[in-house]
This record gives C-alpha cells, structure tokens and sequence, in this order.
C-alpha cells in the first residue's frame, strides 16, 4: 500500500515504459507515435508521464 504522502510524487515524477509499449497506436502516446523508431530500441525505457516525459528530449543517444 502507498503512504498518503508519497503518491503525488508518482504523479510528478512520472514513470518509465519500453518504447514499444509507449509507441503502441491504440494505447501509446502521441509524443512516441510520432517519432521515428531510429535511436530507440523497443526495450529501452522511454519517460511516459510526468517529468520523466518532460525530459525524454534530453536522453543521451544510444551506444
């Protein structure tokens, strides 16, 4: 169970999802269905809400 105390910042935060999930077109996100799969690989982790989205522009490149 989640303290009362620590569940906004999930929503803040945000999560993580591999990249096939977040790209998926019925359930998927805009933002990934959009970009070319070049530089993402289906099992990496991609931000999918929250900051962890807000920042997926700053990721490094794969290597």
């Amino acid at each position: 169970m989640y303290d009362k105390d620590t569940t906004p910042a999930v929503q803040l935060i945000g999560y993580m999802r591999p990249f096939s999930r977040a790209r998926d077109p019925e359930k998927g996100l805009l933002f990934y269905r959009e970009k070319k799969a070049e530089g993402y690989l289906d099992t990496g982790g991609v931000g999918y809400d929250g900051i962890e989205l807000f920042y997926q522009e700053l990721r490094g490149k794969n290597g």
